[in-house]
């Protein structure tokens, strides 16, 4: 909501941390002096939900990885911040994307100049580095997979809850 703060003004680079959504978007089309050019970050939609535990939930202390997606995996504000997060289709849903329908070729190339495949980071970063005109080496990420075991059980049910999420990768 911050970014709604700022008045009209003429930016040239803006680097916001949002969840794709209208208001925000033509917010940020009457703030900046160019056309805007949306960049996201997407990876394997499993890795990110370990990825996701690890780091950012108290709940590890309590849950192991699977009793923690069985018992928050369709809930709401969990994760992150804690306001608007969700544990399934995340990425689809941050970047936009309601429904099946939604996810097609031309509709991710209208809404975003590059979404960067951290499985696919040295190829990405050559796009990254194409469309900023720069040469940023790829070295400066450091890409951490999620290593736990997940009951293949927890497997199965994450992959049919995240069907978005698995088409948008």
């Amino acid at each position: 909501e911050n970014i709604l703060k700022i008045k009209t003004q003429e930016y040239n680079l803006s680097l916001h941390y949002l969840n794709y959504h209208p208001k925000y978007i033509s917010h940020l089309e009457e703030i900046m002096s160019n056309e805007i050019r949306l960049i996201s970050f997407i990876c394997d939609p499993l890795q990110r939900v370990i990825r996701h535990y690890n780091f950012s939930n108290s709940f590890k202390e309590i849950y192991t990885f699977d009793e923690y997606y069985l018992h928050f995996g369709n809930k709401y504000n969990v994760g992150w911040t804690g306001k608007i997060d969700v544990t399934n289709n995340y990425f689809a849903s941050y970047l936009g994307f309601s429904s099946d329908q939604d996810i097609t070729e031309e509709k991710i190339r209208e809404r975003y100049a590059l979404i960067f495949v951290g499985e696919k980071y040295k190829a990405s970063f050559k796009k990254l580095n194409k469309l900023l005109k720069s040469d940023m080496k790829e070295d400066i990420l450091e890409f951490n997979y999620g290593k736990l075991p997940v009951n293949p059980y927890v497997k199965d049910m994450f992959i049919k809850n995240n069907e978005l999420d698995y088409k948008l990768y």
